[in-house]
């Protein structure tokens, strides 16, 4: 559910408020998954910048311990969290266009404290140049164990046409050590 207005006279373009709901069950036993509640807030400025910031609560009913990096581990159990998250964007119609993100707060009996940086080059009309850099850091205090966690990610698409194009992905995963590549190219017979 959401509701946005449009103020006059202003240096702002249009301001958002809503809140956000999503729940999963079990089909094994019917029980509780995962279910966030996250109001919202975002404005958007006639000079293309914008800013969004949720709250989000969450619970998580985990029925078998799980792995993390680093050897942590999440023990089975029923969880409530909650934390902070949002974004940061520069105007979309300019050359260069970044992103800053952020999460911050509860994550299952631990703490987490995330960054996204994602930069975007438009180098012409046909050419684009992305990447994302993310880092992730949670401590679990109780259980004195802690990971921290990046991973990077590049894209590159060229579109010859409205018919033809074709796009290059490669991400790097730190606490894995793994490169993922991709190549991908798209037909629109429309």
């Amino acid at each position: 559910i959401q509701y946005g207005w449009f103020p006059k006279d202003s240096k702002i373009f249009n301001y958002r408020t809503g809140i956000d709901f999503e729940m999963l069950s079990r089909i094994k036993d019917g029980n509780l998954e995962n279910m966030e509640v996250s109001p919202e807030f975002e404005i958007t400025f006639k000079s293309g910048y914008s800013s969004f910031t949720g709250v989000a609560f969450r619970k998580e009913g985990v029925l078998e311990d799980f792995d993390l990096p680093e050897n942590v581990i999440v023990p089975a159990g029923d969880y409530s969290f909650r934390g902070i998250h949002g974004f940061i964007n520069s105007p979309k119609t300019k050359k260069f266009v970044a992103t800053i993100g952020y999460q911050a707060g509860e994550f299952y009996d631990g703490k987490r404290v995330s960054f996204e940086l994602s930069p975007e080059f438009n180098l012409s009309s046909s050419l684009q140049l992305s990447g994302t850099y993310k880092i992730d850091h949670v401590n679990f205090s109780a259980r004195s164990q802690e990971f921290t966690t990046s991973i990077a990610r590049l894209k590159l698409t060229y579109m010859l046409n409205i018919k033809i194009s074709m796009s290059s992905f490669v991400q790097y995963n730190e606490s894995d050590n793994i490169l993922i590549t991709n190549f991908r190219l798209r037909y629109n017979p429309k």
